[in-house]
């Protein structure tokens, strides 16, 4: 054989290799899959409450997560007549994960340290959340594809499986991991029912306890295997699932695919190009989206196309393949390979709106293959968002901050704001990273009580909208903590401690209790200060440990002024504004719902609103502050007080003394031309109250007055 032959052999191999690579596994760059291995057990009273966290979890992401549920342990072993769902390969597992209670799961088996069990991979049901956003927003270095096939005459499992890798992976060999899973098994279940339905039972590993090896991997190796298994009558194929997916050792999983097992495949049907979509829309005005279609489906393939929205009724979408225009569904034909243009046009009515657009493509022959999906962002008229983090809630429960985003809608509707919207935090992260913030003037952050509160990534948006000339505020309660108290579970970073004290303007002093529960309005404040005061209220119940309500108290740095404080005590600062060219920012130690009077949450949004949005401007006022000074003694005071003011602004005062709730006890009618004036108090009751000073240009100045008996 001569050398030209040689060469030509290997080109067709090369190429055949190529062409079969992409009939089951994508050779573009893809996301992390999740994948959630659960341990648990039929006597276990809270495993029904890890299944259903699962569960909650893939149905945010049904195409990303996989759940391997490993019925393991003392609680997975079966009384009389109870089944047995045990396996050979659990225990290793839970071994490995160092799980010290169930239920247990490790996600990804990757470690997250402060969620740990016993420093191993394994975490209670609460972090499981947190931990799946986490590995959801990482690339992974392979692309799996997989395809099953059952024969039922001889229950002979079929599993092919190909896998691609986008980049070099950290270790050049890794493990190929095949689950036979079944779920609708009706069975008796500690803490639910002897009816209970039971999913993602982890029957069999095709591939043994660790996997199977594959060897010499860097960017651009394929690898194609497969295995088989004889699946037990007992088991009902109909109800199985096989799951695939790729470890770097026998502890870090990369990604994973998970297809039905009677005919299941992650064939590649084709794929949209180019990639994420986001951009600015103008009302009435058409927004055109070019996209390219590639089929990889063989020979001409008719495909279903849609366009589906959550865009208000007064939004219009369309799009045109070869000429031919639909508003809805359309049955188009395509060819392999050839690459066909799509032409998406959407017009925006009034109604503002970050509006999501989806593209779907369905195979009309095979519909059992994975439709190939297109997400795109259209931002129309929208000057604020409320963002809601997407993180673990601080009792593991299943409480969330949009719960209580409402809160912020009333806010900004007192303040007459249309043209708001609410997104989730990674949704922003999206739009941040896409460059299109510039037409936000205002972002108000709700963490509620969330953790981690702050990311690397979340505050390198944040900071870059902020140097950009926007404005923030952000509430939720444990934030100073969870960024300062890292020894004790925060989550903070170099990064998230920057943000919160450049950014911010403030620093931690510590992690509050239900005592503070008065917000005393800082009333010589610019912006707030005319805000009423307010209880705080426990809004997140309480546990073994008492009531979880930690209202953070901070200081301002030299650039921020604070806004409120707690029970009048104005060495507890609970709130802190700042104003540093080009950006404004409100930090609240307390979340919004914790405002116990409904009418001051709303006050306190539409009050950031109007600063936000210039209506209120502080810069005079805050320099006659700094000008003007109020001294009030004695103080504590029995009988009478003695109020002296400076620099001119005695002429026309009012007089008020006000209750640490606002309230006012008594008002003075003032009449002198001295900046020493004297006030009788001789009849009111002991306690913290705040002397406010009104003149004659509506200058509000208060000191705090303690009165004793």
């Amino acid at each position: 054989m001569n050398i030209k032959s040689l060469f030509l052999i290997n080109v067709i191999l090369f190429l055949s290799l190529i062409t079969y690579s992409q009939t089951l596994v994508s050779t573009d760059p893809e996301l992390k899959t999740v994948v959630l291995e659960e341990f648990t057990g039929i006597n276990c009273p809270n495993c029904p409450d890890g299944h259903a966290i699962a569960e909650n979890i893939r149905a945010a992401n049904p195409d990303r997560v996989i759940i391997v549920g490993i019925h393991q342990g003392s609680y997975a072993q079966p009384s009389a007549g109870q089944p047995d769902f045990r396996t050979s390969f659990g225990d290793a597992l839970a071994n490995q994960s160092a799980l010290t209670g169930y239920p247990a799961g490790t996600v990804n088996r990757h470690l997250f340290p402060n969620y740990a069990m016993n420093n191993g991979t394994a975490m209670s049901r609460s972090a499981w959340t947190y931990a799946a956003n986490q590995i959801l927003l990482q690339q992974s270095p392979v692309n799996v594809g997989v395809k099953s096939t059952f024969e039922p005459s001889s229950r002979l499992l079929t599993v092919e499986v190909e896998v691609y890798y986008t980049s070099t992976p950290p270790a050049s060999n890794n493990y190929i991991n095949v689950a036979l899973l079944e779920s609708n098994v009706i069975a008796y279940q500690a803490g639910a029912s002897s009816n209970y339905n039971h999913k993602n039972i982890l029957r069999h590993f095709l591939t043994g306890q660790w996997g199977d090896t594959i060897q010499n991997l860097s960017s651009g190796s394929f690898r194609a295997k497969t295995y088989t298994y004889t699946v037990p009558s007992t088991y009902n194929i109909n109800n199985c699932d096989v799951a695939v997916y790729v470890a770097e050792t026998h502890q870090e999983i990369y990604s994973g695919k998970r297809v039905t097992a009677n005919g299941g495949s992650s064939q590649q049907i084709g794929y949209f190009s180019p990639g994420d979509y986001i951009e600015i829309a103008y009302p009435s005005t058409n927004t055109n989206i070019p996209l390219v279609f590639t089929s990889k489906l063989q020979g001409t393939e008719t495909f279903n196309i849609s366009l589906t929205s959550d865009a208000p009724n007064d939004w219009s979408a369309s799009f045109t393949i070869d000429g031919n225009t639909y508003t809805g569904t359309g049955s188009v034909n395509f060819i392999y390979n050839i690459p066909e243009n799509i032409s998406i046009d959407i017009i925006p009515g009034n109604t503002s709106d970050i509006a999501t657009y989806t593209l779907t493509a369905t195979s009309v022959s095979q519909p059992s293959l994975s439709p190939v999906i297109k997400k795109i962002i259209l931002i129309s008229n929208v000057t604020d968002i409320i963002v809601n983090n997407v993180a673990l809630w601080g009792d593991g429960g299943s409480t969330t901050p949009a719960t209580f985003q409402s809160n912020f809608i009333k806010g900004l509707q007192k303040a007459g704001e249309t043209k708001y919207d609410v997104i989730p935090l990674n949704t922003f992260i999206r739009i941040g990273n896409a460059g299109k913030l510039n037409n936000i003037i205002a972002v108000y952050y709700n963490v509620g009580w969330s953790f981690p509160s702050f990311t690397d990534e979340s505050v390198a948006i944040f900071s870059n909208y902020l140097d950009n000339g926007g404005n923030m505020l952000v509430s939720g309660q444990d934030i100073g903590w969870d960024n300062f108290d890292v020894a004790n579970g925060g989550s903070g970073t170099a990064l998230t401690q920057s943000f919160y004290t450049d950014y911010l303007h403030s620093t931690f002093v510590n992690d509050g209790t239900s005592s503070n529960n008065i917000l005393s309005i800082n009333t010589t404040d610019a912006v707030f200060g005319n805000c009423p005061n307010s209880s705080i209220i426990n809004a997140y119940g309480s546990g073994s440990s008492g009531a979880y309500m930690y209202p953070d108290q901070i200081n301002p740095t030299s650039s921020g002024n604070a806004i409120f404080w707690y029970n009048g005590n104005t060495s507890k600062i609970g709130g802190v504004r700042s104003n540093v060219i080009p950006y404004k920012t409100v930090n609240m130690g307390i979340s919004l719902e914790m405002i116990g009077d409904t009418n001051v949450r709303k006050q306190f949004i539409s009050i950031a609103h109007d600063w936000f949005h210039g209506i209120i401007s502080n810069e005079e006022f805050d320099m006659q502050v700094q000008n003007a000074v109020v001294k009030c003694y004695p103080n504590p005071a029995t009988d009478y007080v003695f109020i002296q003011t400076y620099n001119n602004i005695y002429d026309n005062i009012e007089c008020e003394l006000l209750d640490i709730y606002g309230r006012i006890i008594k008002k003075y009618d003032i009449i002198q031309n001295d900046n020493t004036f004297k006030i009788n108090v001789n009849n009111i009751e002991a306690g913290i109250y705040y002397i406010k000073i009104i003149n004659k240009n509506n200058l509000n100045i208060s000191c705090p007055l303690s009165i004793i008996k």
